[in-house]
């Protein structure tokens, strides 16, 4: 760490912003900062120098104070300026707080919002926009003695609601650069919604707001049952735009067209330029998210410092992390609470640590089991300079595909602590699923983006229609691909497999011991280290036991639960043998049946194949069993079975 300030600097920071949010996250911030500050945490760590000790101390405590300063309030008079239902919006239309008790969605005045529920207050600032809404009342959630996600954070339900009116809290500022970027910003707006539009005429055999959610990260069109079957399949983060979109065009679109423009003018140097022109094109057009702009940035960065200082050192990923995390947690520290933040930089601080050991110790293994298929020349005692052309082709295609299974497998190892404690659920399939689909979405990404800007750019000639039409044709047999693929491995057993209810701290353990026996490789000499290597790996897989292995024992008698469904009705029933039993699952006025009320619930009772008893067709008794099917495969169904859900029983069922 020591060798790589900027690492330091980013883990101090995050650890600084994570701590603003305990009630006595202060002092211990002040005092790490301090015993960092007095150079014993850099002697502890590797015997560093003081002067580092302090420079991680104050940006420990510097984004302590950050994150946890309260925002400025306009005065006394700001909190009755508006009604108790309200949402608060800067003036860029973006949402910045809550109001007393609602936080939503807007997306047209004339709209339907979906609001939430939540307890915690903030008042409204000067020039903030205050979107008041009827009083609709809130539609709750379903509950179980377990708490469920939604109600862990203090949210009971949401309730659809229309705007009423818009009104601005005091004269918005406007400075010099706000009014000269803001025709830019209108003009930004216009483009992505004439984008949107031509997107639209592409009949790219996706399904329904698929091709939007890809190139602009507008996911309002998709529908649960879409979204659902990338979630089951473990592709979920294929339909939010993120580094590996940003990634996936830069290599198949913007840096051959900045190649192809410095090679139309003959200047190599303008490759950089033209690249950074591009993304600052691409940027705003795809939604100019979070993740978009901080993967652009790393992407301009990483290109720009390939080769640095006077000895063409390479640029240390491990440095550009910890900047990228130290500058976004100094700017906007409230993020860091936020899923895809931390999902972003846990999966690139995966790949960066494991990518190379998981790549080897794949190619290996996949090397030496092709090495026993005779014809292909990788018989491991056959020198190199012998193995035929064939072999060489083999090797090159098993280099690849170690490439892209270590590269999802770090992503995922890195990111299981979130997922297990957030989602409660993974999908081992799509390790394997992700990289299998990365050509058909590098296709997609490759064709969609221009045949879309050209659309845009004809709209109303005559070649709209024949474009159009061409652009379908290219970008349906990659649609028809990939849907044959998630369906595919949607059919295969655990998509997902639902997790059991473990400490957050004992997943991030195993995950970290993982990681260091990874790279802590088993080639080492010398005694003392190598007993240390010992005691990891043990550690480690003792950690990986006690997560997988059953925490619950069987109840002494039978456990009947009845869960708050509202309308409808929902009994779990647990057996001293352990199995359990499910007589129906529906509701008509409750949300979330399965995530807030079933799905923790199972998890506490470390539950595998239930069985399910169905009373009658009514869809307030079985609304939940769907998604229950998917994580929780029946081992019986006795009862009704409604035709929506018999196609989609195990077979041994």
């Amino acid at each position: 760490m020591l060798e790589r300030p900027l690492l330091g600097a980013g883990l101090a920071v995050g650890l600084g912003s994570l701590l603003a949010g305990l009630g006595w996250g202060l002092v211990l911030a002040l005092a790490l900062g301090a015993w960092a500050a007095l150079g014993r945490l850099p002697e502890v760590l590797a015997g560093g120098s003081r002067a580092h000790g302090r420079f991680l101390g104050g940006f420990l405590v510097l984004s302590h104070l950050v994150a946890a300063a309260p925002p400025p309030l306009a005065g006394e008079s700001g909190g009755g300026a508006f009604e108790a239902r309200a949402l608060v919006w800067d003036a860029a239309g973006r949402r910045t707080g809550l109001a007393p008790d609602l936080l939503g969605r807007a997306y047209l005045p004339d709209e339907p919002v979906c609001a939430t529920r939540v307890a915690s207050p903030r008042v409204a600032r000067e020039s903030e926009l205050v979107l008041y809404l009827c009083g609709t009342p809130a539609l709750p959630f379903a509950r179980g003695p377990v708490p469920g996600s939604m109600e862990r954070a203090g949210v009971a339900g949401r309730a659809p609601l229309r705007v009423d009116r818009l009104v601005r809290l005091g004269p918005a500022p406007r400075s010099l650069v706000m009014r000269l970027v803001a025709p830019l910003g209108r003009a930004v707006s216009a483009w992505r919604g004439a984008l949107l539009g031509a997107s639209g005429c592409l009949d790219s055999g996706l399904p329904p707001g698929l091709l939007e959610a890809l190139l602009f990260g507008e996911r309002g069109g998709l529908d649960r049952g879409t979204t659902d079957l990338f979630t089951r399949t473990g592709t979920r983060h294929l339909l939010a735009i993120s580094g590996l979109h940003v990634g996936l065009l830069a290599a198949f679109l913007i840096l051959p067209l900045a190649r192809l423009v410095a090679r139309l003018f003959g200047r190599p140097q303008l490759e950089l330029t033209a690249t950074a022109a591009l993304l600052l094109v691409f940027v705003p057009l795809a939604g100019a998210s979070p993740p978009v702009i901080r993967a652009a940035v790393v992407l301009g960065l990483g290109l720009a410092g390939r080769r640095s200082g006077p000895f063409g050192r390479p640029v240390d990923g491990l440095n550009l992390w910890g900047a990228a995390l130290c500058l976004e947690c100094l700017l906007a520290p409230e993020r860091l609470a936020g899923l895809s933040l931390g999902l972003s930089y846990l999966a690139t601080l995966g790949l960066l640590l494991g990518l190379g050991p998981l790549a080897r110790r794949t190619s290996a293994a996949i090397t030496a089991a092709l090495g026993r298929l005779p014809g292909l020349g990788l018989e491991p005692w056959r020198p190199a300079w012998s193995r035929p052309r064939r072999a060489l082709l083999a090797a090159a295609v098993v280099r690849a595909a170690s490439l892209a299974v270590a590269s999802s497998l770090a992503a995922v190892l890195a990111t299981l602590p979130v997922a297990w404690s957030v989602f409660g659920e993974v999908a081992p399939i799509g390790i394997l699923l992700t990289p299998l689909a990365l050509p058909l979405l590098a296709w997609l990404l490759t064709l969609a983006w221009p045949m879309t800007i050209a659309l845009a750019l004809l709209t109303g000639t005559v070649l709209e229609v024949p474009l159009a039409a061409a652009g379908s044709s290219l970008l349906s047999p990659a649609a028809e691909l990939l849907g044959g693929l998630l369906h595919l491995a949607d059919g295969l057993p655990g998509t997902p497999v639902a997790l059991p209810a473990r400490p957050v701290a004992l997943v991030a353990l195993a995950v970290l011991g993982s990681f260091l026996v990874l790279r802590w490789g088993p080639g080492i000499r010398t005694p003392g280290r190598a007993r240390t290597r010992h005691l990891l790996t043990s550690a480690t897989a003792l950690a990986w036991a006690a997560l997988l292995l059953p925490w619950t024992a069987a109840p002494a008698q039978v456990e009947v639960v009845a869960l708050d469904v509202g309308h409808g009705t929902g009994i779990a029933m647990r057996l001293p043998s352990g199995q359990v039993w499910l007589f129906d699952g529906g509701t008509r006025d409750r949300l979330g049946l399965y995530r807030q009320a079933y799905a923790p619930l199972l998890a506490e009772w470390d539950a595998g194949r239930p069985t399910v008893v169905l009373s009658h067709a009514d869809q307030d008794h079985w609304s939940g069993l769907s998604d229950l099917l998917e994580r929780h495969p029946p081992r019986d169904w006795l009862g009704h079975l409604p035709a929506d859900l018999a196609g989609r029983l195990p077979d041994d069922c």
